[in-house]
């Protein structure tokens, strides 16, 4: 596994990392991470109609950009999440716990006249 140093100092950095980083840049990649989290196993068709598009070529661009997060049953032509892909889907499922926790607001001083 190559291993490289962030510019943050000598944080080191995997491969998995990079990908896991660069397939939840784009919400069609989350998307089929969030599907195949939830369903486990899905065909390229259940892909195509969950991330609502049509074009083909688009879809596969995704598929193959996702790498080591996602596996292939040649036999039952479905996909599915590695461990690096169930690691990629549990950051989504936090972030989104996260977000709809309730936000504590801040009471802003009374203006005074």
């Amino acid at each position: 596994m190559k291993r490289k140093v962030c510019y943050e100092g000598y944080i080191v950095v995997s491969d998995w990392e990079e990908q896991i980083f660069q397939a939840l840049t784009h919400p069609i990649r989350r998307c089929i991470i969030s599907y195949l989290h939830e369903k486990t196993f899905g065909s390229f068709t259940d892909l195509l109609k969950c991330v609502s598009i049509r074009d083909n070529g688009l879809l596969g661009y995704h598929l193959r950009s996702m790498g080591e997060l996602m596996g292939y049953y040649r036999s039952a032509k479905k996909y599915y999440l590695t461990g690096v892909g169930q690691v990629a889907a549990e950051l989504i499922l936090e972030i989104r716990a996260r977000m709809i926790e309730p936000i504590h607001t801040i009471e802003l001083p009374v203006e005074v006249k």
